[in-house]
């Protein structure tokens, strides 16, 4: 049992350190130069048409004809695939919650040393503490946007539920982690 809590430790501190992460950094608009143009902040080059080809493109790049200039408008993906780190998601999630449902998974694993009756609630709390920060943070995004009586985009609102549904996610990963403590632990016929 402490080799299964030890590789299950050993198993989350190597995938903590092994996420490697891409940055990119945009200036405001205060501090660029007036003769930066978008087509060079988005990346795009510009290729002639030819009748019955298509241009030549690399991995990640999205085409478009333009009609009016009959070129080919050819730029970078403007939706590159994200690469989030593990302490990323953590802080994104909210560090309260998250810090809760760490501290459900540490007693969960005491608990499996000392009174494996009580994994299975502390699984729970886990989920539930997970389930409650979500309910919170929506309630507190609705009444955001009620209150302000602005009009919110849909890609702000969709980043915001991607944000909080961080904790009901690692509430369930705990609770998961509670059920597989259970089954290894269930006496034998």
């Amino acid at each position: 049992m402490k080799r299964f809590i030890f590789c299950l430790l050993a198993t989350m501190l190597a995938c903590a350190t092994l996420s490697a992460q891409e940055t990119i950094t945009i200036a405001p608009a205060a501090n660029r130069t007036a003769d930066t143009t978008p087509d060079t902040q988005r990346n795009v080059r510009r290729v002639p048409n030819d009748t019955g080809k298509s241009p030549k493109i690399d991995a990640g790049e999205i085409a478009v004809l333009d009609m009016e200039t009959n070129e080919w408008i050819i730029e970078s993906d403007p939706f590159p695939a994200q690469k989030h780190s593990v302490a990323d998601l953590y802080m994104q999630g909210g560090w309260g919650c998250m810090t809760l449902i760490t501290l459900c998974l540490v007693a969960m694993l005491f608990a499996a040393w000392k009174a494996p009756n009580w994994i299975e609630e502390l699984g729970k709390l886990a989920l539930l503490i997970g389930c409650f920060y979500l309910i919170l943070g929506l309630y507190s995004i609705f009444h955001l946007i009620e209150s302000s009586g602005i009009s919110i985009s849909f890609t702000l609102l969709c980043g915001g539920l991607r944000v909080g549904l961080i904790a009901p996610m690692y509430g369930m990963l705990i609770y998961g982690v509670s059920l597989l403590l259970r089954i290894a632990l269930k006496p034998r016929i």
